[in-house]
């Protein structure tokens, strides 16, 4: 019997990457969509260059090379094909934000209207220098999706759904 293990399918791993995604951005509210498929991408950071460049944001292309090079994917992250897997995160990563909300990370109000406000309650300290530190490590990855994918809508022909293609656009309302 062989046993594998999945980071994009733990909860517990979920919960720390979505605490780097929410302590190493300036911005304080985040759409919940926006959270999942950046999350997909601190998962899986070698698969940014499924993202189609955007020419109306400058430095877009170089950067996204930048970090393509970088985080090289290894023999043993094989995935199917990346809207799947997507899809298949989304439980945990649900689980790992409702951890963070009845605990008081994340506003629960926000939460239920498909918003990620993170509160003003402190980590612990150890998770707290954790999380700082495996930001600084992959720095270079979290710029790039602090910078760029934060400057795309969500939700037009232009927008970070349709420019990733892990989830539909085209019925959202707008």
């Amino acid at each position: 019997m062989l046993i594998s293990y999945s980071a994009a399918q733990d909860p517990f791993h979920a919960i720390f990457r979505v605490l780097g995604v929410l302590e190493s951005s300036d911005r304080d509210r985040f759409e919940l969509d926006r959270v999942l498929i950046t999350d997909f991408f601190v998962c899986f950071p070698w698969a940014v260059h499924i993202i189609s460049g955007s020419r109306k944001v400058p430095g877009f292309i170089s950067a996204q090379n930048r970090v393509v090079r970088t985080f090289k994917k290894n023999s043993y992250e094989q995935i199917p094909e990346p809207k799947i897997m997507f899809k298949r995160m989304r439980p945990a990563q649900l689980a790992a934000l409702n951890s963070l909300s009845s605990y008081g990370y994340i506003n629960s109000n926000e939460f239920k209207n498909n918003f990620i406000l993170r509160t003003e309650k402190p980590l612990p300290l150890d998770l707290a220098e954790e999380v700082k530190g495996y930001v600084s490590l992959n720095i270079l990855l979290f710029d790039f999706l602090n910078r760029f994918l934060n400057e795309l809508p969500m939700s037009t022909s232009d927008g970070l759904k349709a420019k990733t293609g892990l989830e539909e656009f085209r019925y959202d309302y707008v």
